[in-house]
């Protein structure tokens, strides 16, 4: 069995406002000091004294906005394991070939009782293509739906564990993943499970399909 590892993307959707807001926190601070010390400068004797004084408190501006990204990703991450609990999701076999057929088995511990109102496993292919217009870039995405798997939900008490196993087929005329700046073929298995008393898992886990059809031994289990 290997383990995939979630899809992180630019920001997780639950980060990018706290992130912004301790970003512009910290930015704030950094200018609350950058001013006065450019007023204080002023009236140093020594010209490099106050140009190293200046630039030295805008620097502290740039590592705080940094320090502030990097310290939540454990913080999250945390507080994710604290709400949601620990996400694992197993393939049978990776990487894999056009025409393949793979076994995944999704587990989830959760930190408390909840009440799974269903749960969703889906084989998508993620088409992105990159062109300009003009002096503009612009970015289009298109998702096909390959297959899709669907489990009832239950109660579930705290510290037990969801296990769910699937099984999907990368069609045999199917298009190996594509890594190309301008033009990405991306194969995933998609994840939703829906919580009706506390927070949905939505997750995307990145699968490799090699420029190659199934052999015999890809059949084996």
């Amino acid at each position: 069995m290997h383990e995939l590892e979630p899809s992180k993307g630019l920001f997780r959707r639950s980060l990018l406002v706290p992130r912004i807001l301790l970003s512009f926190l910290a930015m704030t601070v950094g200018m609350c000091l950058f001013i006065p010390t450019s007023v204080l400068s002023i009236g140093v004797d020594s010209p490099l004294l106050a140009i190293i004084a200046v630039f030295a408190t805008f620097a502290l501006g740039i590592v705080l906005v940094i320090g502030v990204n990097i310290g939540l990703g454990p913080i999250s991450k945390q507080i994710r394991l604290n709400r949601v609990g620990e996400l694992h999701l197993f393939t049978s076999k990776h990487p894999l070939a056009v025409g393949a057929h793979f076994d995944i088995t999704f587990e989830q511990q959760l930190p408390k009782e909840r009440q799974i109102a269903g749960m969703t496993f889906k084989l998508v292919l993620r088409e992105i293509a990159r062109y300009r217009v003009g002096t503009d870039t612009r970015t289009v995405s298109h998702d096909h739906i390959i297959q899709t798997v669907e489990r009832m939900g239950g109660s579930y008490a705290s510290s037990r564990s969801i296990i769910e196993n699937a099984s999907f087929d990368i069609p045999a005329g199917g298009m190996h993943s594509f890594p190309q700046p301008n033009n990405r073929l991306i194969w995933m298995i998609e994840v939703n499970v829906t919580v009706s008393n506390g927070p949905n898992v939505n997750e995307q886990y990145i699968l490799e399909v090699e420029q190659r059809l199934i052999r015999e031994e890809d059949r084996v289990w």
